[in-house]
């Protein structure tokens, strides 16, 4: 049951609708305001919180969307989150990652490439143990070839997906993305 009021452009407060509409007009948007989205609405600070960390992760990102969503659909399974795994899962989807990769990576168990695999562990295991990684696991990514920049923006993807996850509980989200919305056949980045 959601404990807060999921919103609409026309009921969120008057702070939070110029967010919305920009939330609205990006590219990509399924053409609504998720509940996620809504919810945080009731709270301009909290929704711009949201915003401001997916437009940082935009316009700086060096790591590649299909490493970003491949981070985030791995804490979205590692913290057990319906409601980012159906997010994660149609944006790693979008960025065409294979049925068979995103069901690796949703079972945390993607070993295809070597290289991701090792940083797929960091996220896992700092999704896990409130962002504390053991020094091996570290050391395995950084032998794998990711530099210390990377392992850091890897950080606000995770940060991004625990935000969402946290939200989520907190708030009661209900479920308003399709739970598994994984279209047949497509290719993934790393083939």
């Amino acid at each position: 049951m959601a404990r807060i009021p999921i919103h609409t452009l026309e009921s969120a407060p008057d702070a939070s609708r110029p967010i919305l509409e920009a939330i609205l007009a990006s590219p990509g948007n399924p053409g609504r305001i998720l509940a996620l989205q809504g919810q945080l609405a009731e709270a301009p600070a909290t929704l711009d919180a949201y915003v401001s960390i997916r437009k940082a992760i935009e316009e700086h990102a060096t790591l590649d969307r299909g490493t970003r969503f491949a981070i985030q659909l791995t804490v979205s399974s590692a913290q057990r989150s319906d409601y980012s795994l159906a997010v994660n899962t149609m944006l790693a989807t979008r960025a065409g990652w294979s049925d068979a990769d995103v069901a690796a990576l949703r079972a945390g168990a993607f070993t295809r490439d070597a290289k991701l695999a090792r940083l797929l562990a960091v996220a896992r295991e700092a999704a896990t143990n409130d962002g504390a990684v053991q020094n091996t696991t570290w050391s395995e990514a950084v032998d794998a070839g990711w530099t210390p920049a990377q392992l850091v923006e890897a950080y606000v993807c995770i940060a991004l997906t625990v935000f969402v996850n946290q939200f989520v509980a907190y708030a009661g989200t209900p479920l308003d993305v399709p739970g598994d919305p994984v279209p047949a056949q497509r290719r993934s980045p790393w083939t």
